[in-house]
């Protein structure tokens, strides 16, 4: 195996062989990936959605260490990617969250162990969006949820982004059944919206009363879910996306609202 390689080539090769397993990869992840593939230490493949796959050699790991700052940069150039997934069309999109799984343990572990909270909660709130999609079964989606928004509390959580994934939290929460939880989450993430859009027209917030009003419903409470909807019905009229009174009785929360419109974190 050829090592004569650049300080900066080493150091990428280094972080991605730590994060991600043996399966092909994005070739983007790498700036460095032609020098890499010249020495000998990648090889390219053709990918149908990628356009270029990386694979490593064997022996990667045990030749290239990974130091702390290179791997806090490649995990988040690789969140960033896998989060990207988001603005394709929904067929590739599915296929490009399925090339990635291999992955995803790997490159979550990597950024517990580095404490990059804030990458770890985006990458499984986003990972239990597809498993939903995909799987149509929601005990998975709900404990990645859950495990988002820990991790994201211990980053030193924005309230704005902690109240998405809280609202994603909800949406696996009710169709777990687990009603009381799901508006306990609504509660908060309201709690932590209402202030920072205060006296603005918020999409946000009328995407989370919506779901109030759902959850309200489901639980039986009539009151609730009157006043919830009509709250929405108030704040759908003074925004200006069009159509959105029809959506005060949906069922979309607003972290399913904001992937499917490619708004995600």
């Amino acid at each position: 195996m050829k090592r004569d390689v650049s300080g900066p080539a080493r150091k990428e090769l280094g972080a991605a062989a730590h994060c991600l397993s043996d399966d092909p990869f994005p070739a983007d992840l790498l700036d460095a990936r032609d020098e890499l593939v010249q020495a000998g230490l990648l090889r390219r493949r053709e990918h149908p959605l990628w356009g270029e796959a990386l694979l490593f050699h064997r022996g990667i790991r045990e030749a290239f260490p990974a130091a702390r700052e290179p791997l806090q940069a490649f995990i988040r150039r690789a969140v960033d990617s896998y989060a990207g997934f988001f603005v394709w069309r929904p067929t590739e999109m599915l296929q490009s969250a399925r090339a990635w799984e291999p992955h995803l343990d790997g490159l979550l572990g990597a950024a517990k162990r580095l404490e990059s909270w804030r990458e770890a909660a985006r990458l499984l709130h986003h990972r239990g969006l597809m498993v939903a999609w995909t799987s149509g079964k929601y005990e998975r989606p709900l404990a990645f949820a859950l495990e988002a928004v820990s991790c994201f509390r211990r980053g030193g959580a924005d309230p704005g982004t902690l109240a998405l994934l809280l609202s994603g939290l909800a949406s696996w929460q009710q169709a777990a059944g687990r009603l009381a939880e799901s508006k306990a989450s609504i509660g908060e993430s309201l709690a932590l919206l209402e202030p920072l859009v205060a006296g603005k027209a918020s999409i946000e917030l009328f995407l989370l009363k919506v779901y109030l009003g759902l959850v309200c419903e489901k639980l039986g409470d009539a009151p609730g879910a009157q006043r919830a909807r009509a709250e929405a019905g108030t704040l759908a009229a003074g925004l200006s996306t069009p159509g959105l009174a029809k959506h005060v009785d949906g069922t979309l929360s607003w972290a399913q609202w904001s992937a499917q419109r490619y708004i995600g974190i």
